[in-house]
């Protein structure tokens, strides 16, 4: 109990005097593999770099950054990223996130808040196996062949993650430094960008 005690009041230190400042390291997408699932569309699978540089850290906010063909969708493309189960490409329906195209807009890249999907990945609680992309709508399999011309090829792409180092403190891995990170989490989590509403992703427009 008094050990406990201890590491709490270092990490209480540590994020209310800011000693454990934030560092950013950079995820790559390493591959972009579009399946065709015939008149169904196409699929968009995004192969990551490793994440082990995060190990035992604390994420604050990841944001995925995807450069776009720069060709305006004719109707809002409404987009849902999730992460993969399998190395076959098997999607977890309990960890997704969403974003939107503006029709009429050309957009030269997206950002989308993937927080919850890297820090799945980094707690062990989901495999690396990438993102999948696809049409936010449930009942479509894949993008059509318009949607594919907004979204181009995506290559180059990549995933800028914000940490606190907090092995610094002697706090490691274990259930409690675990439900003890997801406490400082949350206290953190208004300081992760906003990608203009809860659904809508920023983009950067010509």
């Amino acid at each position: 109990m008094a050990s406990r005690a201890v590491l709490v009041t270092l990490l209480c230190i540590a994020v209310c005097s800011g000693t454990a400042r934030a560092l950013e390291v950079t995820i790559p997408v390493t591959n972009v593999t579009v399946t065709s699932v015939g008149l169904a569309g196409s699929t968009v699978r995004l192969d990551l770099g490793s994440m082990h540089a995060l190990d035992e850290e604390m994420v604050l906010w990841a944001q995925l950054a995807l450069p776009l063909s720069g060709t305006a969708p004719v109707t809002d493309l409404n987009l849902s990223v999730s992460g993969l189960l399998t190395s076959g490409g098997a999607p977890d329906p309990n960890e997704v996130t969403d974003a939107r195209l503006a029709a009429g807009i050309a957009q030269v890249s997206l950002d989308v808040d993937v927080t919850d999907l890297v820090r799945s990945i980094v707690e062990g609680e989901a495999p690396n196996h990438g993102f999948l992309l696809r049409p936010s709508d449930t009942s479509r399999i894949g993008f059509n062949a318009a949607e594919m011309a907004a979204l181009g090829s995506l290559q180059g792409g990549e995933i800028v993650v914000s940490y606190r180092k907090l092995t610094a403190y002697g706090i490691r891995g274990g259930a409690s430094a675990l439900a003890e990170r997801k406490r400082t989490q949350k206290l953190d989590d208004r300081r992760r960008p906003d990608p203009e509403g809860a659904v809508e992703a920023t983009t950067r427009s010509r």
